[in-house]
């Protein structure tokens, strides 16, 4: 099994405000958004007028195992 870096909150908020977030493929092309982490940012963006489904959410949680 391979092991992909993880990535917490702060990282995320800052390099995609910036326009940065491509940055992180320079370090892997895959990361690991720990539910506690990505539950917070998606509720942000579904307050902030973006809409994913639960059914997305749910899709995604699963393909990381969570």
């Amino acid at each position: 099994m391979a092991e992909f870096p993880a990535i917490n909150t702060s990282p995320l908020i800052f390099l995609t405000k910036g326009n940065y977030l491509s940055l992180l493929q320079v370090v892997s092309p895959t990361f690991i958004v720990p539910d506690v982490v990505a539950r917070p940012i998606l509720e942000t963006l579904k307050q902030s007028g973006m809409y994913l489904s639960d059914h997305v959410i749910n899709e995604a949680l699963k393909m990381i195992n969570e």
